[in-house]
């Protein structure tokens, strides 16, 4: 499972000076499911627009989010909706003015 995540910032992104970083996820899904979740790793790129990021996180943190496993499942049911009910942004010297996300198997 991996997720892309696309922040715009509210100023440009400069590595020398801002410190971005996302965890701590929790989708919501129509049938009142909710699963948190997080990864073990993540790599992040600054877009052509230098006030965007983009993240790519992989490796599921299955063993302090077991039941993050489910999510395979609940993600390949196009019938069930989801919307996120949660996302951590710990940002320094600027602040995400947008956010844009995709979780796929």
């Amino acid at each position: 499972m991996t997720m892309f995540a696309t922040l715009q910032m509210d100023r440009e992104i400069d590595p020398n000076i801002h410190y971005i970083s996302i965890g701590g996820f929790e989708l919501r899904f129509s049938n009142g499911v909710a699963i948190a979740f997080d990864f073990n790793s993540s790599v992040a790129n600054i877009r052509k627009d230098p006030s965007y990021i983009r993240f790519e996180c992989d490796e599921p943190d299955f063993d302090s989010f077991p039941e993050a496993e489910l999510l395979e499942w609940l993600l390949l049911h196009s019938e069930v909706e989801k919307s996120w009910s949660s996302m951590s942004i710990q940002a320094k010297n600027t602040k995400p003015s947008s956010i844009q996300s995709e979780l796929t198997q």
